[in-house]
């Protein structure tokens, strides 16, 4: 039961960020807009960098595991943001 409860700590923070970030992409569509102003390889490579900024401020600075919530819910939003599907 404890291994359950500690799962659902880490992935909550993630999920709602996550969840918060598909919502305004529904309303304002900036991940299109991104996209057609920049391209898809700018825009990803945009994104690897202040993920490694990120990263590094999060680990260095703050000392923060992977393990954190906090880490946790800056990597799923980094994977909702880079996945991007043509229509």
């Amino acid at each position: 039961m404890e291994l359950w409860m500690e799962i659902l700590l880490l992935f909550t923070p993630g999920l709602i960020l996550v969840s918060i970030l598909y919502m305004l992409n529904k309303v304002f569509k900036y991940k299109d807009k991104l996209i057609s102003t920049f391209g898809t390889i700018k825009y990803k490579v945009a994104l690897f960098v202040s993920g490694g900024i990120a990263y590094y401020i999060l680990v260095f600075k703050y000392d923060l595991n992977s393990r954190s919530p906090v880490f946790t819910a800056v990597f799923l939003s980094y994977i909702y943001l880079v996945q991007y599907i043509k229509r």
